[in-house]
């Protein structure tokens, strides 16, 4: 079997990224709705001046976002709406790898 070690190390970054985020921005929020929109809209916001840094248009942020909000709602029917941000990642990048082998 031939690994591709570039994409198992971006893949293996994108993941401790996220727990990184999803961590933070629990230990942030705690069980507070107020502050829980605030990670959120801290989150959009780097997200967006990513974006725009990147180049992307409106038309395509807007785009993307929209596609990731489906992603993740429909990985959340498939495992539960109990699923943590790990399980949800991991399923996702799972997915991700069974479609590059095909």
């Amino acid at each position: 079997m031939n690994v591709d070690w570039d994409a198992a190390e971006a893949a293996a970054a994108r993941i401790v990224l996220a727990y990184e985020i999803g961590d933070s921005m629990a230990d942030y929020s705690g069980e507070f709705t107020e502050m829980q929109a605030s990670a959120v809209t801290v989150l959009m916001v780097v997200a967006s001046f990513s974006l725009l840094q990147l180049g992307v248009n409106e038309k395509q942020a807007v785009g993307e976002f929209a596609r990731a909000f489906r992603t993740v709602r429909g990985r959340l029917k498939k495992i539960g709406k109990d699923a943590t941000l790990k399980e949800l990642i991991t399923e996702m990048h799972l997915d991700q790898r069974k479609g590059r082998s095909r």
